[in-house]
């Protein structure tokens, strides 16, 4: 099919998709690195995109197709990449340099495939074959697409979308949808194997934005009425020291105040502004403070009950 050609069209709508595809992970990578977390997000996602990028980023060169959708599948790749690491050091506990080598070794993979499949198919077009270059375009569109399925595997699994950035999303779509429109004004006979990938991923992304829109509020909802209950629950509790009482208002067991027979002889406790000091005598040898900065003492929480019967159960075994 041939379409009216306008090639500045086809060049301002190229470059406004290669702008949105070549940035659009940028807020994935800044939101997981802003939450020191990626549950949510599908870290297969990023790997099959980082995949599928090889196959476009090489079928675009071999067509060429406009500069800007040249660049496109390339910063693409790399950023899947980069948003893949993430997932292996904050879900999977990775290392900071093991993450940083599988990194660099998904690029450098990139680069060697992307040339293999670009020399070949070239190769192969010199002799007037280019099944190679379409099944490079084929397998694009095919894992591109594939790429958000494991993504509603993860909505389905915490009936929620969490995790995954919508303003990533946002501009996703917004690239595919340019790209397509680019595509419309190209010279020549409508490139349907590209124009599938770019179709396949907004349909997908779509979906994602009413997935959200139907299932986030009843989440946030879950979330607040857990909350509740665990408020509730806590000041159900029988009365603690809390959180913000004073040290002057801490003071030790009873039992521990009142000194028994010579093998626990404590005679009092002092709290002086931030230094805790305990005066005691054993076997009837001589005073000594034991002193510590209030720093080191953990903070005071309150404590369950099954909590509260073992700290009782230690303080009557206690032994200075």
């Amino acid at each position: 099919m041939t379409l009216p050609t306008n090639p500045i069209a086809e060049n301002v709508l190229g470059t406004m998709g290669a702008i949105c595809w070549s940035v659009q992970l940028l807020p994935q990578a800044y939101k997981s690195y802003k939450r020191k977390d990626t549950m949510g997000l599908s870290s297969w996602m990023l790997a099959i995109w980082w995949f599928g990028g090889i196959f476009l980023g090489a079928y675009v060169v071999v067509q060429n197709i406009n500069i800007p959708l040249i660049v496109q599948p390339q910063c693409f790749t790399v950023l899947s990449a980069v948003c893949w690491a993430q997932c292996l050091h904050y879900d999977q506990g990775k290392s900071k340099k093991f993450c940083f080598l599988a990194l660099i070794s998904a690029i450098v993979v990139a680069g060697g495939l992307e040339a293999a499949f670009i020399f070949g198919a070239k190769s192969l077009e010199s002799h007037g074959n280019d099944k190679l270059t379409e099944a490079a375009g084929i397998l694009s569109a095919i894992f591109i697409a594939l790429g958000l399925l494991p993504q509603y595997v993860e909505i389905y699994k915490f009936r929620a979308v969490i995790g995954i950035s919508l303003v990533f999303l946002l501009i996703d779509l917004l690239g595919g949808i340019f790209s397509f429109l680019s595509l419309i004004f190209a010279e020549g006979s409508f490139d349907y194997i590209a124009s599938a990938s770019y179709i396949i991923v907004v349909i997908l992304e779509v979906g994602v934005f009413a997935l959200a829109a139907i299932l986030n509020p009843s989440h946030h909802r879950r979330v607040a009425a857990a909350k509740r209950a665990d408020e509730e629950a806590l000041s159900g509790t029988p009365a603690g020291p809390s959180a913000t009482t004073t040290m002057e208002e801490i003071k030790l067991p009873e039992e521990l105040e009142k000194p028994r027979g010579r093998s626990r002889d404590v005679v009092g406790h002092i709290w002086r502004g931030d230094v805790v000091t305990v005066q005691s005598s054993v076997g009837g040898r001589p005073f000594r403070d034991l002193s510590t900065d209030s720093s080191s003492v953990p903070p005071v929480t309150r404590p369950d009950s099954a909590e509260r019967r073992r700290q009782e159960s230690v303080n009557r075994t206690f032994r200075l």
